[in-house]
């Protein structure tokens, strides 16, 4: 029987859903910060925008999709897609959006490897923005960009 179910889902391309790889790998050893978002009123575009990386499943393994949205206008202010996990594109992902946008003035994210990295830390220092983290396994601080992988894959 089994089989045969197997068997009849592969001819009508039926697919079980099942956790994606981790996207927030935490590095126990950078430094994390506090979610400055929770007690915050957001009132103009580009106050806040938030981070995050999802992964996009091809036929030749994975890419990963950066995205900054602002927390306001829930409006993609930027976007990159790479081939690796790495703070680099997200760091394309900021600049994109800052060159365009200009200078917001919090940027969140998860407690990524990637947005708890020198050079990211470093980029948003550098550039006078406020950095917020959500709490360990607290998906919903960052809401609006979750939304936006929800809407983007389903």
């Amino acid at each position: 029987m089994e089989k045969k179910v197997l068997r009849l889902m592969r001819e009508m391309r039926f697919k079980a859903i099942y956790p994606s790889p981790q996207t927030t790998i935490v590095h126990k050893f950078h430094k994390k910060y506090p979610n400055l978002l929770k007690d915050m009123k957001i009132s103009h575009p580009h106050h806040a925008w938030q981070v995050d990386i999802t992964y996009l499943r091809t036929n030749h393994g994975f890419m990963y999709l950066n995205a900054l949205i602002g927390v306001y206008s829930r409006v993609v202010v930027g976007w990159t897609l790479s081939n690796t996990l790495d703070s680099q594109s997200c760091l394309r992902t900021f600049e994109k959006a800052f060159f365009q946008y200009g200078r917001p003035h919090v940027i969140h994210s998860d407690q990524g490897s990637q947005f708890t990295s020198e050079e990211w830390l470093k980029a948003l220092t550098l550039n006078d923005i406020n950095v917020s983290m959500s709490g360990a396994g607290r998906s919903n601080d960052n809401a609006y960009i979750e939304r936006l992988w929800r809407t983007l894959k389903y």
